[in-house]
């Protein structure tokens, strides 16, 4: 009978914070499970989570760890003797100097952050949680999810620049051109609806992973990044950004504040081709995603055509596009591909896949991609 009875009370608990969570705005999910990630490092006493002191500044709201009664709190930090005697709460309680978590308000409160050095930038945290899942957090993070200035899709006859800050759910909702359409593509494979919800654009393209579906189908299009300081701004191509596996060249004092794609011919298609061990939720064994415009008489005038997945980042495949110029989109384009001009990817062996089949996979990718953007 009691048994019964705490387990419907502990589903009751549960429920409520499961009706909570779905109440609460998007920002405010990345804000409680930064620190509730905080609380589940620094362990769990008598009282639950160890308490975050939490204070309003000039660098937006910052928390830190603040003395507990859990055993991993006393492991790790210095002897604390400013309790009053005989307070067993306080006196002779080991704590721990935690690292700084702070919630930026506005964008320059991030910069400043960050030009003070010692801070990592937090968006959506799909990729950051994970990484430091088993590991105490040692650097101080400054949480940017809730930046207006960051969560803006704008589009104009140049293109459009979307924020660091969308979710690939913004972006996977809304209207693209024809010649875009493989950014939406991309979007909704990447990872399932509460990854797309909390996951950002820029955190895609500054994790700088070889299976990022997000930067093959910007590399496509083109984009450009702009990246801010306390020192002002900078533009640099995807291209060039993106420096091999989890590398890229953003300096420690900047962050990425937008990317901008540029507006094509009207006639100008893109698609996003994916191959995983399953349909969905599965990171990528080969992708590719190819751009092509073409003028009043059906010929190619630029084709854009880069694959991921198979080496430590994401390629373009100079040579084929090359080839492609001049070509009618009505041609059997697929026909022209050649597998030399794969040549330059540097597929891996891994649990997902060989080698061979990852090159392979590719070079079929890429003649269906080119066949359905014809279309």
């Amino acid at each position: 009978m009691f048994g019964v009875l705490g387990v419907l009370g502990v589903l009751g608990v549960l429920q409520g914070r499961r009706d909570a969570v779905a109440r609460a705005p998007p920002a405010r999910w990345v804000s409680e499970a930064a620190r509730a990630w905080f609380g589940l490092k620094y362990g769990r006493g008598a009282g639950g989570l160890c308490r975050l002191e939490s204070r309003a500044g000039p660098a937006g709201t910052r928390a830190r760890p603040v003395p507990g009664r859990c055993r991993r709190c006393r492991d790790r930090g210095a002897l604390r003797s400013d309790g009053p005697a005989g307070d067993s709460s306080e006196a002779g309680v080991e704590s721990m100097a935690g690292p700084e978590y702070v919630r930026a308000h506005r964008l320059q409160e991030a910069l400043e952050c960050l030009a003070a050095g010692g801070f990592e930038i937090l968006c959506g945290g799909t990729d950051w949680y994970p990484a430091n899942a088993q590991r105490a957090c040692s650097t101080a993070l400054v949480d940017i999810s809730g930046l207006s200035e960051l969560r803006q899709i704008e589009q104009d006859e140049s293109g459009v620049e979307i924020g660091a800050a969308v979710t690939w759910s913004e972006i996977r909702e809304a209207e693209w051109p024809a010649s875009m359409a493989a950014l939406p593509a991309a979007a909704r494979e990447i990872g399932g609806i509460q990854i797309q919800n909390t996951g950002s654009i820029g955190g895609n393209v500054c994790n700088a992973s070889p299976a990022a579906d997000g930067i093959v189908a910007l590399l496509a299009l083109d984009a450009r990044l702009v990246l801010a300081s306390r020192r002002g701004t900078r533009e640099l191509a995807l291209a060039e950004f993106v420096a091999g596996a989890r590398r890229t060249l953003l300096r420690r004092d900047e962050l990425l504040r937008a990317v901008r794609i540029p507006a094509r011919g009207r006639r100008a298609r893109s698609v996003f081709a994916k191959l995983g061990s399953r349909r969905h939720l599965v990171i990528s064994i080969a992708m590719v995603a190819v751009q092509l415009d073409s003028d009043e008489a059906g010929r190619i005038l630029t084709a854009a055509i880069a694959v991921g997945s198979c080496s430590a980042h994401a390629l373009r495949l100079g040579v084929l596009e090359a080839r492609l110029l001049g070509h009618g989109v009505s041609e059997d384009l697929a026909a022209l591909v050649r597998p030399t001009d794969l040549a330059g990817l540097a597929p891996i062996d891994d649990v997902r896949a060989g080698r061979a089949y990852r090159q392979s996979a590719a070079e079929i990718l890429v003649r269906r991609a080119l066949t359905e953007a014809k279309a």
